[in-house]
């Protein structure tokens, strides 16, 4: 791919794709069998997305939305790539951010909401756009949304592939992910990771692995303890919920009865408020992470051997030679 790759990332990426495409891995991954070691400092910052990871994702990112400019450029459209907020000193600053919280609560208005503009949250394939997609910048939005129909067509089809070409990966029978494999997204990814499903297996394997390490930890005893805490905290600021899930269960089934009315959308972001607030109190996060730390060794063999293989190589290098690279065009 040139001088627009990161360093690094095609040979790590490579060794991915078998480890995180389908799990468990253990059936002809290859790379010896599964060890009883526990994960080493990366293992756990790729898993928990803590240390060092906040901030190296933030490098790729931005990495890849400058293949995405370049390639948008070349099909005739503009694309702002826009500077992602500084990455996260603490685990309260990574969960809790309390200017979203006040302005969308937790997002829920915006899924039950009717069809509000021409994009509406989409992709341009049908699927609903992912969470840390670039396109998803306000620049961004705001220029596909002042185009008329037929623009605005052209321009997602140009950046995210013709309606339908969807791919998907599997993570277990009821685990998954789907992700357009054509346009300026996707040939950015590509180009970015080695290949589009190696892009996929980094970004989504450790989220669902994550998803396990929280029904492990749910064992410990600390843990109903410290969502007691929480749930006293909500109290006294007038909500009786008795953990921040069953907050946002609560909500989902009062969209689903009342529908995205502005009342609604007012006490969703009156919880998810207070809500950020009583975890940064009691410093939820970080109690949290520290028992994540402390039980990602009872994670499945096959899981933490998946892990080591995504962090078997180099991270990639700042921006990776992209920017000012006169070879881009």
């Amino acid at each position: 791919m040139g001088g627009s790759r990161a360093r690094g990332t095609g040979r790590r990426v490579a060794t991915m794709v078998c480890a995180a495409v389908l799990l468990p891995v253990s059936a002809g991954c290859g790379g010896g069998g599964a060890s009883s070691d526990g994960p080493g400092r990366a293992e756990l910052e790729l898993l928990t997305r803590s240390g060092a990871h906040p901030v190296e994702e933030r490098v790729v990112l931005m990495a890849e939305a400058e293949l995405i400019a370049r390639c948008m450029a070349r099909a005739g459209f503009p694309y702002v790539v826009e500077e992602p907020p500084p990455a996260p000193l603490t685990a309260e600053e990574r969960e809790v951010d309390p200017v979203e919280r006040a302005g969308s609560g937790y997002g829920l208005h915006e899924r039950f909401a009717e069809d509000d503009g021409p994009d509406n949250g989409r992709d341009g394939t049908g699927a609903a756009r992912e969470p840390n997609a670039p396109a998803s910048g306000m620049a961004n939005d705001m220029y596909v949304a002042d185009l008329s129909a037929e623009e605005a067509t052209a321009y997602m089809r140009a950046l995210r592939g013709e309606g339908g070409t969807v791919r998907e990966m599997r993570f277990g029978p009821e685990s998954g992910v789907t992700f357009p494999e054509r346009g300026c997204e996707a040939d950015s990814r590509a180009e970015l990771y080695g290949d589009l499903d190696a892009w996929a297996a980094t970004v989504h394997a450790p989220q669902f692995m994550n998803l396990t390490l929280t029904e492990i930890i749910t064992g410990d005893p600390e843990y109903p303890s410290l969502i007691d805490e929480w749930s006293a905290c909500m109290a006294g600021k007038g909500f009786v919920v008795e953990s921040p899930d069953d907050a946002v269960r609560d909500l989902v089934r009062v969209y689903e009865e009342h529908g995205a009315t502005p009342e609604v959308r007012d006490r969703e972001i009156a919880t998810a408020v207070a809500d950020g607030e009583c975890a940064r109190e009691i410093r939820l996060p970080s109690r949290m992470l520290d028992l994540r730390h402390r039980y990602a060794a009872d994670l499945p063999a096959e899981d933490l051997d998946a892990l080591r293989r995504l962090t078997a190589a180099d991270p990639p290098e700042p921006h990776g030679g992209l920017r000012g690279d006169p070879g881009g065009g």
